[in-house]
């Protein structure tokens, strides 16, 4: 018996499955077989440029579809699909691109829970930041506000609308990207990064006004242990370890256990008092096996001991892998930690990964660079660059290894920005596997500038920073809502690194983890709260030197006054108040419990100074 040759359908169905197109071909449907054929094509581009994960599988599914139908008609006898259908079909088909097209070009970067969609040019600043003077018993006293951190009007819209992100329910994904959970389209990602941007803006800008930042960033923390973020780890523990596991921080993950650490220790400084004190303050909540429980304690303990029995003291974070970028994020949150806790054990498994970083990653030669990933099943490091990588480990090195982290810029300075002196500076183009905004899908060189822009604060490189910053402002084309500013076309991680980088003073990320904090004191005069204007205050520094309180605040949204609510002062003393430049009121007296409410201006800027007299007899 001879053997039975396969269908037409048959043949038509393995072709379209082994590439769309191939099974309509041999139908005889040669317009829709090239067309699919070139489609598929143009998709696996986009996929990799742009991250795009459903155009190939329904190009896949719609060559299958098609090359059924075809081999079914001619079987029965009847000719393929006749022209006018298969114009009719890639008429529509292309109107569909065509419109696809248009929304990714006109498609912007996500809103704010509840922000306004009417457009505003901006927030009035305030007034000329002149020095303010004002009399004492011992003479005229001056402060310069010009002379002390603030924010600008433009940091302030952006993190009102990362505040906005951060607050709204647990659960709640607005203004997010979920695309995939592996990638750094995670949520992981948004969630740290936002954190950080959070934190720096309270220490760097903002150092007394104990303002909703940090209840922001406990929020952040209450996100980052929901499963939507680190369920992912059930199917990576899967592929390094064999196991399936719904704890994310017990083995490995460094790139969510380091930035988890890392948040809850910023929330804590930021608060004042011992948050996640408690064996179940970080809770992991599974589906088949009981919940994992940690205190921030047990959580830096848990960090403390992988670096200690890893045989490379190293933490991985994809399967076999370790990065860099990950393993510095665990290393900062250890000093943090220990410096928060007053446990000097914690921060000694740190010399053993800064000490396996200069075996493992550190490139010599005559341009300096990092090398990664780093194998644990190889035992080597593979010779792997990313331009992005390099800013993001160079701007968390500077906190652990600063004499390598300026080696290492230096190098960096002059392959992407082409210049190693003080002079005019280009960014370099991106490699085409880096030209992607991660997160958004849409083939950009954002990516690379953000980090590099980090990296360039933190270094305390201006001229670099400065050029990268003006890119970005006239490349992504900011824009006004509800008092919110945000870049068009570009994702949420990016809007946080950008935050970040803009509110990052040189080595403020390792002040930020590796330094004492005394400007952040809620027992010295602070602002506690502003009612009816909780995030206007540009400005909230107390100098002990002259004893005064200095306070910034751009124009409200109405004409209501707004309330300063003081706290941290002496019952003992009397104060002054100058209000833009004149003195308000005299002899103030805090209450009791050393509070002192002040009525301000609503519809006009403020800036005003509290000043300390000398103790009453």
């Amino acid at each position: 018996m001879a053997p039975r040759r396969p269908s037409r359908l048959g043949v038509a169905l393995l072709l379209s499955a082994l590439w769309p197109g191939l099974g309509s071909l041999v139908v005889g449907q040669p317009l829709l077989g090239l067309t699919l054929i070139a489609a598929t094509a143009a998709s696996l581009l986009a996929t990799l440029f742009f991250y795009g994960y459903v155009t190939t599988p329904v190009l896949w599914g719609l060559g299958l579809l098609v090359a059924a139908v075809g081999a079914r008609r001619r079987a029965s006898g009847r000719p393929p699909w006749p022209r006018r259908r298969v114009r009719w079909f890639l008429g529509w088909v292309s109107l569909a691109a065509v419109g696809l097209v248009v929304f990714h070009l006109t498609w912007s970067a996500p809103t704010a829970p509840g922000a306004a969609l009417t457009s505003r040019a901006g927030t009035p600043a305030g007034p000329p930041m002149g020095p303010v003077t004002w009399n004492a018993p011992s003479g005229p006293r001056t402060i310069d506000p010009a002379a002390a951190p603030r924010l600008t009007v433009n940091d302030l819209g952006h993190l009102r609308w990362w505040m906005a992100i951060a607050t709204q329910p647990t659960g709640s994904w607005d203004g997010f990207y979920q695309l995939e959970p592996f990638g750094q389209t995670a949520l992981r990602y948004q969630l740290a990064f936002a954190a950080y941007a959070l934190a720096q803006a309270q220490v760097a800008k903002l150092p007394a006004y104990r303002s909703p930042i940090n209840e922001a960033l406990e929020q952040l923390v209450e996100k980052m242990l929901h499963p939507d973020v680190w369920s992912y780890w059930k199917w990576e523990s899967l592929a390094q370890a064999g196991r399936w596991t719904e704890d994310p921080v017990a083995e490995g993950n460094a790139m969510y256990s380091g930035h988890l650490a890392s948040m809850a220790g910023l929330a804590r400084l930021l608060a004042d008092r011992p948050l996640y004190q408690t064996p179940e303050s970080l809770a992991f909540a599974g589906d088949r096996h009981p919940a994992a429980f940690y205190s921030y304690r047990s959580l830096l303990e848990r960090l403390a001991e992988q670096f200690r029995t890893n045989p490379w003291h190293v933490i991985t974070c994809e399967p076999h892998q370790a990065f860099v970028m990950c393993n510095n994020h665990a290393a900062l949150a250890l000093l943090l930690g220990s410096r928060l806790l007053a446990a000097p054990d914690l921060k000694a498994a740190v010399p053993m990964y800064t000490k396996a970083y200069g075996e493992l990653f550190r490139g010599d030669g005559d341009e300096p660079t990092l090398r990664y990933p780093h194998y644990t099943t190889l035992g080597r490091t593979l010779p792997f660059h990313l331009v992005l990588g390099d800013g993001w480990a160079i701007a968390t090195l500077n906190g652990l290894l600063p004499d390598e982290a300026r080696r290492l810029y230096a190098a960096y300075r002059r392959r992407v920005f082409g210049s190693a002196d003080d002079g005019p500076v280009g960014v370099a183009p991106a490699p085409f596997y880096e030209r992607v905004d991660v997160g958004n899908m849409r083939l950009s060189s954002a990516s690379q500038p953000a980090f590099a822009l980090l990296a360039a604060r933190e270094m305390g490189d201006e001229t670099v920073a400065r050029e990268i910053l003006a890119t970005i402002e006239s490349r992504y084309r900011p824009r006004w809502r509800g008092g919110r500013r945000t870049y068009q076309d570009l994702s949420p991680l990016l809007h946080a690194v950008i935050l970040l980088a803009r509110l990052t003073p040189p080595g403020g990320l390792k002040a930020l983890f590796t330094e004492a904090q005394p400007a952040l004191s809620w027992r010295r005069p602070h602002v506690r709260a502003v009612e009816g204007g909780a995030m206007d205050v540009i400005q909230a520094v107390y100098d002990p030197r002259e004893e005064a309180l200095l306070v910034g605040l751009v124009a409200g949204r109405t004409t209501k006054r707004r309330t300063l609510v003081l706290a941290g002062l002496d019952p003992a003393r009397s104060y002054t108040l100058v209000v833009n430049g004149r003195v308000a009121a005299s002899g103030l007296i805090a209450t009791g419990e050393g509070t002192l409410r002040v009525p301000v201006g609503g519809a006009i800027p403020v800036r005003c100074v509290l000043a300390a007299h000398p103790p009453r007899p």
